[in-house]
């Protein structure tokens, strides 16, 4: 008996393994495929990505840099794909503009970090 409980143990194991494998390269394939397909589809209907999604997705730091920070920076330097492209006084700019906007928008009082 305690050698089928053990078998079950283990069959237990491997499946949980196996479930918990990452995504396959077929996997990601299809997903850029279906964000590609939906991305075209959205832009020929003239959605804007700001009002289509209704859902409440609470801010994060990487939401924020991703969805907030990088657009303005590509407006800015549409050459620049990341913040590591950027010069010193880009960088700087950017900061400077990001958070004029941001207090702007929101009515926020925040301040560019070392710039106290």
């Amino acid at each position: 008996m305690a050698d089928l409980n053990a078998f079950h143990n283990y069959v237990d194991a491997f499946e949980q393994s196996f479930n918990a494998q990452k995504r396959t390269l077929p996997q990601n394939a299809a997903f850029q495929v279906l964000c590609r397909e939906l991305a075209h589809e959205m832009d020929l209907d003239n959605r804007d990505m700001r009002t289509t999604i209704t859902v409440p997705i609470r801010p994060t730091q990487e939401l924020v840099f991703e969805l907030m920070f990088k657009p303005i920076m590509r407006a800015m330097y549409p050459e620049v794909n990341s913040t590591t492209q950027l010069s010193k006084a880009q960088g700087s700019e950017l900061m400077v503009r990001f958070v004029d906007l941001i207090n702007q928008k929101f009515g926020y009082h925040l301040e560019v970090p070392g710039e106290n």
